[in-house]
């Protein structure tokens, strides 16, 4: 923690692949994109060791992206989050543009909290930012143990953190989420089938016999709801809000 806080670049396992830990400042991400000859331009996803502290980066967190957070991690999952002007100017007051500005574009943040203890107490024990992408050349495969990752980037880092073989050996999968989509980018150890149950939100409704006061409850809170995110009813649940009605009551 105290090599990455220096400035420097420090090789971890999560549980997909390994990756090069770095924080968020001009002249060590420099040394990053020179490391793994890739391009400056290209975006780096923030590097969390608790998922509480989402809330610092991302302001405001709508349901659906609450639910996501809550079933997937952390774990395998990149999650880009879709911000509104507001938002990113209470980020940029809170964290200074310096390190907003490469965290952040087209109004959007991605963010990972990775499933491996070591990392996330590595992460836990910065005083900065930090972004970890795959330990790798670009273009070439990601390591998947501290063996491989020395053979691409010896001399490149500072400091290798064997921590074995990574359990998943493949990259997190990528989602985008606005308050009225949640997109997969990039597939990965997560399927889209499950991505779509960890984010739905469950609403139900609940009373003696559901014939009167539980349906009407359902058809009101559709109505609600489907008018503060500007959509019809039938998209509720394409947008990731099952909302039903139940009763109590059993006869013969």
């Amino acid at each position: 923690a105290g090599c990455i806080d220096n400035g420097g670049l420090a090789v971890i396992a999560a549980e997909t692949v390994y990756g090069i830990a770095c924080k968020v400042n001009a002249d060590s991400l420099a040394r990053l994109d020179n490391a793994k000859q890739r391009p400056s331009e290209k975006r780096y996803t923030l590097h969390l060791g608790d998922k509480n502290k989402i809330k610092d980066y991302v302001p405001h967190l709508w349901p659906t992206a609450k639910k996501l957070i809550e079933k997937a991690l952390p774990g395998p999952l990149t999650i880009v989050f879709e911000l509104d002007n507001s938002q990113i100017v209470a980020v940029r007051n809170k964290i200074g543009s310096k390190t907003a500005s490469p965290l952040y574009a087209d109004n959007t943040i991605g963010i990972r909290c990775p499933d491996q203890a070591v990392c996330a107490a590595i992460l836990n024990l910065c005083q900065n930012p930090v972004v970890m992408p795959s330990a790798n050349i670009s273009g070439k495969e990601p390591a998947t143990d501290a063996k491989q990752a020395a053979e691409q980037l010896d001399g490149l880092v500072d400091i290798i953190v064997d921590s074995g073989q990574c359990r998943l050996k493949q990259s997190s999968t990528v989602v985008k989420i606005s308050p009225t989509e949640t997109k997969i980018l990039r597939q990965g150890a997560f399927s889209q089938d499950q991505i779509r149950r960890f984010s739905t939100v469950n609403i139900i409704f609940v009373c003696t016999g559901n014939t009167c006061r539980s349906p009407m409850a359902e058809g009101l809170a559709k109505k609600a709801i489907a008018g503060k995110l500007k959509c019809r009813v039938d998209q509720l649940s394409d947008i990731g809000y099952k909302i039903t009605s139940a009763g109590v009551a059993a006869i013969n």
